[in-house]
């Protein structure tokens, strides 16, 4: 076990002696050596890779420390951060809805595992990522609460509203953590230090929820997370902007404090010999090689250098595509409370799309045993491929009739009229309208053939006319001009001002009328070659953008009552007494169609009660 905030007075190595007593011959015991192999596997395979580089090369070590020098040029301290960190979070929101359970040891989660502790269990050691059987064991007076993830996302969104007082654009990777930037604020509050801004937002975060928060301040996003960690709970500490000593400060601490450093990046720098930030930089040659995916990230932070935040960089903050709900339950004792435990899943699930209006083409059933082997069920809720060819062909018609495509591919089957702009559409409405026709490619070659034949006679009479100019100064005489000059009515204003190689750059141009010339008509055989294609500028259609035209808001309890039906088929099909944890999945979320604008409003009528409402009705 490792050190948490609020865990100072225990001893860990007694502690973890006494866990591992209480984990010999358990499921949680199974598991932690069937992820332990697969750690250290990972570990044999990534360092193998340093044989295959020579990293004393003194080729290969410029070009590492260019790429760090280049790394360094993106320092930038005029910026400023705050981190924030609710103090155990789920377990304060427990205490805050149930009074009795404050100044008592509470644990959030089920007996199988704990999500989180409050500070006062963590004076016995209780942390997240045990299992609530073995704390007990440890602290018998422990409170285990479930956990209510609806109720941790309301408090949190009340938190959020705070935030966005502070920066709009703040970014929250969980529930109980975010990062605002105040370099805004500051400057639109003269008056105010990062202190004094860290202090009011703490004050706002207590007087709306009577919740407290850790927060950490500094010039990068990375370094105000480090300090968020100083002074738990409920306070915060402040990196002053200078680079030097903010890497003088970082050089010391522990690798797993580097933010995205987890238990297998950490094990892997641990086996390499590297126990602090600074020895990252001191074994950079080894790990720019073997770390190619992550090296960026891992040099920037621990060189100190910011690395900022976007939208795409927390998953909080990217558009939501699927939606989820597991439950850890406890021991079923019949088939009828594992019913349950699917209702309740559904049913949230189901309320969240109705309510966004929204529809899902996939779902995943997750089934968890007690030996943590999950098994995973997909179903497909919509055949998609099925109505891909009948929306593309609704979206050419919309373009034929705004003008954009000229039909020109005609259907070579007898009696069908449809008609396409390239031979790859007739192609594929042939597979997909006619399988029982062979269509050939002679057939659109022939085709092709004939369309190039008609672009090319239309060509040759829209060809554009050349001005010439006439050597006589005199006005011409069109009786004794060759028959290649067509007799148009000359237009002087857009006559082309050419000069002839034998004509000085320096010269004025001949103030002659012009003619114009046609060159002669020669008929050219119609090749077959296909051109060499250029880079299409035409931007990609957005993924799974034909999946809008399968929906509507009509049949959305049919839609629902699939799912119900789907779900509980794949639960029954398991022995209930089995499943340690139930989840279901739903993703590719897409918005509901709306009504067509040409059709007249229609009054809501009152739907049939289906099965699953009479099943529901009965809870």
């Amino acid at each position: 076990m490792e050190f948490k905030a609020g865990m100072e007075k225990v001893d860990l190595e007694a502690l973890n002696d006494k866990l591992n007593k209480l984990s010999v011959g358990t499921y949680y015991q199974a598991k932690v050596d069937k992820d332990e192999k697969k750690i250290h596997k990972y570990i044999e395979e990534t360092l193998a890779k340093i044989n295959d580089i020579d990293t004393d090369d003194m080729e290969y070590q410029t070009k590492v420390d260019n790429y760090i020098d280049s790394i360094r040029a993106d320092k930038v301290l005029n910026r400023t951060f705050i981190h924030i960190d609710m103090d155990a979070f789920y377990a304060s929101v427990e205490e805050y809805d149930f009074p009795h359970l404050k100044g008592k040891p509470v644990g959030v989660g089920t007996n199988d595992m704990l999500v989180t502790s409050n500070y006062i269990a963590r004076q016995y050691g209780i942390r997240a990522g045990i299992p609530g059987s073995f704390c007990i064991g440890i602290c018998p007076q422990l409170i285990i609460q479930p956990s209510r993830m609806d109720r941790y996302r309301e408090i949190s969104a009340i938190i959020q509203k705070i935030f966005a007082t502070y920066d709009p654009c703040y970014v929250c990777p969980s529930l109980d953590e975010a990062c605002l930037e105040i370099t805004g604020y500051l400057h639109t509050h003269p008056g105010m230090t990062p202190v004094d801004v860290a202090a009011s937002l703490q004050g706002d975060i207590f007087d709306t929820t009577t919740l407290t928060c850790s927060m950490g301040i500094a010039y990068s996003p990375m370094l105000a997370k480090i300090c968020s960690e100083v002074n738990k709970p409920n306070g915060y500490f402040y990196l002053e902007p200078d680079y030097q000593s903010c890497l003088s400060y970082i050089s010391p601490l522990p690798v797993k404090k580097i933010p995205g450093i987890g238990k297998v990046r950490q094990q892997l720098l641990t086996t390499m010999g590297l126990s602090t930030i600074s020895e990252v930089y001191e074994n950079r040659y080894d790990l720019y090689h073997i770390l190619q995916d992550s090296k960026e990230i891992l040099f920037k932070h621990a060189l100190a250098i910011p690395v900022f935040p976007t939208p795409k960089s927390f998953k909080a903050q990217k558009k939501k595509r699927s939606i989820s709900k597991e439950s850890s339950c406890k021991e079923l004792y019949n088939r009828d409370e594992l019913t349950v435990l699917a209702r309740d899943l559904y049913t949230n699930l189901v309320n969240q799309l109705k309510s966004g209006n929204l529809y899902a083409t996939n779902m995943v059933v997750k089934i968890q045993n007690y030996s943590f082997h999950a098994t995973y069920h997909s179903i497909k809720l919509f055949d998609t491929t099925s109505n891909i060819q009948q929306y593309f062909d609704q979206k050419q018609q919309q373009k034929r009739d705004a003008g954009e495509i000229e039909k020109s591919f005609k259907c070579p089957v007898p009696d069908c009229t449809r008609a396409y702009a390239s031979p790859n559409s007739v192609n594929m409405h042939c597979k997909l309208k006619h399988p029982e026709f062979e269509i050939t490619d002679l057939i659109l070659e022939q085709q092709q053939q004939q369309l190039l034949q008609q672009q090319q006679q239309q060509q040759q009479q829209n060809t554009p006319t050349i001005p010439l100019f006439d050597n006589d100064s005199n006005s011409p005489d069109t009786t004794n001009i060759n028959d290649s000059y067509s007799e148009e009515t000359i237009n002087y204003d857009s006559c082309l001002n050419i000069i002839s190689p034998s004509t000085s750059p320096s010269s004025s141009p001949p103030s002659s009328p012009c003619l114009s010339y046609s060159p002669p008509s020669t008929p050219t055989k119609p090749t077959t070659t296909t051109p060499s294609k250029s880079p299409s500028t035409k931007t990609p259609k957005a993924k799974r953008e034909y999946l809008n035209y399968l929906v509507t808001h009509s049949d959305f309890n049919e839609y629902s009552e699939k799912i119900w039906n789907n779900f509980i088929n794949i639960v029954n099909k398991t022995r209930f007494e089995e499943i340690r944890c139930l989840g279901l999945q739903l993703v590719h979320l897409i918005p509901t169609s709306p009504p067509s604008s040409t059709e007249p409003p229609t009054t809501e009528v009152p739907t049939k009660q289906t099965p699953l409402d009479e099943y529901l009705s009965l809870y």
